[in-house]
């Protein structure tokens, strides 16, 4: 029998420098030794003191027959190192080596260790060779342990768990832990597993995974850690990114005295709620946003959605093992979003615009790539004659920096339904409003070749525009002022401008051309104040003018030789071939007012004046009287009127069409907001003999009516929709004398204006007050 006791005070010495001593204030052991037997039976073995509360029994058989050795420990509540330090070594060793060098603190609430070696295992123990599965067995409570389970990594603390180790594997569950962040940030970890398969593998694999719940900022903080940086850390000011992380952490290790990075693997796959970002795109704030993450050994990816200038948003973040973090954002928004972005267009761009972002993640001053979806938007004015109906599909990309100065747009690349591009730079100021644009190439049409520079002073709208070639039909419905019926301009006909256009070759309404143009215009509240026109129509000049009216607009004068051409490329009218043409106008605000007079033209093909040839003739006049009359390309020496065109209708006064064969006065409205007209008028067939009765003194009103009329003429109106009018002739007028004429057309409407011929105003314009300044243009 051995009975043995150790007196209080007595020590179990540190395992490395730095540790403490175990101190003993008791140790009991009580024994039998067989020597015949070859065995040694330890009924009883206690260790007690302030770090140490142990019991067991052992027996160890070194016969030849059955060698074996067999120990039973009982441990009570003490410091986990100390159960460590007391850990034979040779009993799992990869275990005990790397709990050794990794926990840190904690209490063993209970625990106990079965080992049970037999000849086989106590000769694999000399070669470090794996012992079976279960020839140790080990059960353990802990409580307020910590764990540095990665290097860079703040530990794992305040740990709760219970555990099993046997011969070949390692099982712990842990039921809390926190992970403690910069700044008194923590994230709280529950449902823990820690294992080892196989820890006889050298080095052995080990996973740990986990829940892991609490704010945001811990996680990103956590993440840019050296130990895990290359797994998603982001740089971000922490300050501005908020939100309730929740997720699954799972990290793969390999046990080993020293690890390096590529011996530890780390995912995460969580939710967060409640996501925010200030300032995610200039000063506007990511809110209400729900985000999956997920890290991976190549980086970190998240994505989810919330809310962004006042819409719905989604959001993608991707950071690479190594590089920056890019966000990826695509939202939809309205003008008032837009505004709140510093991107406002004002009317020039209505309805919504898709836009996907891409920037450097948290960085407030970094540029960003953005594309526009804006095929549900609708565009007029954006440029004069830059229009997109709501629906056609367009788009354009660009690269955005955002200042406190304002915004700049580079490498612009936009495209549009029916060829329209451009290319180049423009610059927003603080508000979001225009302030420059640099455009290397504009297309509006197919054909345009133009450059164009654009300038937003206190004053106006400066355009400076070269090309080679340009279309200008876009431009002068934008330039022709308002046509809705309601009078409401559009965003090019209320903006202030100065024009200042050159270009080789301008196409225009019906094929026609002009050549070598040069165009300066200056516009102020709806009005021309200044104006400068050269130009070829062929061979024809066209010159233009303004000379200053009364109240300070300007009064356009133009001129050319080839009135046809020039009608037909405004799109005016376009069966008139020749003629010398001055015309007077004035582009107010509320309209077009002016005055024209053309000499010595042909009409080709006129449908309405067939008609009248056939129809209008006197009672008496032969077919073949009629067909002297050529309709097909009608002579005239002279055309005068007045007009004016504002909210979509174009009204003429006092107009007069003169010829040796045909004479025709008209007075009405051309509505084509409406797409009505109502035009009356008088037909006088062989005018130069015909008007003659209406010379004669004293009996020429009576006979023949007005001075443009004669003894035979004709009463009639043209109304209904203008895309297919009604022509009403009265065949009483024919026969009827002059002042009874006008009896027939009163009572049927035929003779009756259209609209009444107001009195020239004060400075106005009219047929019979034209200046004297514009005279024909030379050939």
């Amino acid at each position: 029998r051995i009975e043995a006791r150790a007196a209080p005070g007595g020590v179990v010495g540190p395992e490395a420098r730095g540790d403490p001593a175990i101190v003993l204030d008791r140790a009991e052991l009580s024994a039998s030794f067989h020597a015949d037997e070859e065995r040694v039976v330890v009924d009883r073995i206690a260790l007690a003191g302030p770090l140490v509360d142990i019991s067991g029994e052992a027996e160890l058989d070194w016969s030849t027959a059955a060698r074996r050795l067999k120990i039973v420990v009982r441990a009570g509540r003490m410091p986990a190192f100390a159960v460590l330090r007391l850990w034979p070594k040779p009993a799992a060793r990869p275990t005990r080596d790397y709990l050794v060098g990794h926990v840190r603190g904690g209490m063993l609430e209970r625990g106990s260790l079965l080992l049970d070696f037999d000849a086989e295992t106590l000769a694999a123990m000399q070669t470090d060779a794996p012992i079976h599965e279960d020839r140790l067995k080990v059960d353990f409570t802990v409580s307020n342990a910590s764990l540095a389970f990665l290097p860079g990594v703040p530990p794992l603390t305040a740990i709760e768990a219970t555990g099993r180790v046997t011969g070949r594997n390692v099982h712990v569950n842990a039921s809390r832990g926190i992970l403690e962040a910069s700044g008194g940030r923590r994230l709280l970890m529950s449902d823990g597993v820690f294992e080892i398969p196989d820890t006889n593998r050298k080095p052995a694999p080990a996973t740990l995974v986990a829940r892991a719940t609490g704010p945001l900022d811990a996680v990103s903080d956590i993440l840019s850690r050296e130990g895990l940086k290359s797994y998603g850390g982001m740089q971000i000011d922490t300050s501005a990114m908020k939100g309730q992380f929740d997720g699954k952490l799972n990290i793969d290790l390999k046990l080993a005295k020293t690890t390096r990075p590529g011996d530890t693997l780390v995912r995460v796959s969580a939710a967060i709620g409640n996501f925010s970002i200030e300032k995610l795109i200039g000063k506007e704030r990511l809110e209400q946003g729900v985000l999956n993450v997920t890290v991976e050994p190549g980086g970190l990816k998240a994505s989810g959605q919330g809310r962004l200038f006042g819409t719905q948003a989604t959001i993608e973040l991707k950071k690479p093992a190594s590089g920056p973090t890019d966000a990826v954002v695509q939202f939809s928004v309205d003008e008032a979003a837009r505004a709140r972005m510093g991107m406002n267009f004002g009317p020039g761009l209505t309805g919504p615009v898709g836009v996907r972002l891409t920037a450097p993640f948290g960085k407030e001053d970094a540029p960003a790539q953005v594309e526009l979806d804006i095929t549900r938007a609708a565009i007029d004015g954006l440029l004069p004659g830059l229009v997109k109906l709501a629906g056609r599909p367009a788009k354009a990309t660009f690269v955005l920096h955002a200042g406190p100065g304002g915004v700049s747009i580079d490498q612009l690349n936009f495209e549009a339904p029916g060829g329209a591009a451009a290319r180049g730079s423009v610059d927003l100021d603080a508000a979001g409003a225009f302030r420059s644009a640099r455009l290397s190439s504009l297309r509006l049409s197919p054909g345009d070749d133009v450059k164009v520079d654009a300038d937003q002073t206190k004053e106006r709208l400066k355009l400076v525009v070269r090309g080679n070639s340009v279309d200008a039909r876009p431009f002068l419905r934008g330039l022709m002022g308002p046509e809705s019926a309601s009078g409401s301009r559009d965003s090019v006909a209320s903006r202030d401008i100065d024009l200042d256009l050159k270009s080789s070759l301008v196409t225009g309404f019906n094929r026609q051309t002009f050549t070598a143009v040069d165009l300066r215009l200056t516009r102020h509240a709806g009005a021309v104040r200044t104006f400068h026109l050269q130009a070829k129509s062929g061979r024809a000049q066209i010159a233009g003018d303004a000379q200053p009216g009364l109240d300070g607009t300007g009064v356009i004068n133009l001129a050319t030789a080839d009135a046809g051409a020039f009608m037909s490329f405004l799109d005016i009218y376009k069966r008139m071939e020749g003629g010398k043409l001055q015309m007077n106008a004035r582009m107010m605000d509320s309209g077009l007012d002016g005055a024209i007079r053309i000499s010595d033209f042909v009409l080709r093909d006129e449908p309405a004046l067939r008609r009248l040839v056939a129809e209008g003739a006197p009672p008496g006049v032969d077919k073949a009287e009629k067909e002297r009359i050529d309709t097909a390309a009608a002579s005239f020496q002279r055309l005068s009127a007045t007009f004016s065109r504002g909210g979509g209708r174009f009204t003429v006064r006092d107009g007069v069409l003169l010829g040796q064969q045909i004479g025709l006065k008209l007075d009405g409205t051309l509505d084509t907001a409406r797409d009505q007209i109502n035009m009356t008028g008088v037909f006088v067939p062989a005018f130069g003999l015909n008007n003659l009765f209406s010379k004669i003194p004293l009996f020429g009103p009576i006979l023949g009516g007005d001075r443009n009329e004669g003894l035979f003429a004709v009463n009639f109106r043209i109304a209904g929709q203008a895309s297919a009018p009604t022509l009403t002739i009265n065949p009483l007028s024919a026969i009827a004398p002059g002042f009874l004429r006008k009896i027939f057309g009163a009572i049927d409407g035929t003779g009756t204006p259209a609209t009444p011929a107001p009195a020239a105003r004060d400075g106005g314009i009219s047929s019979r007050n034209m200046p004297l300044s514009i005279g024909p243009a030379r050939d």
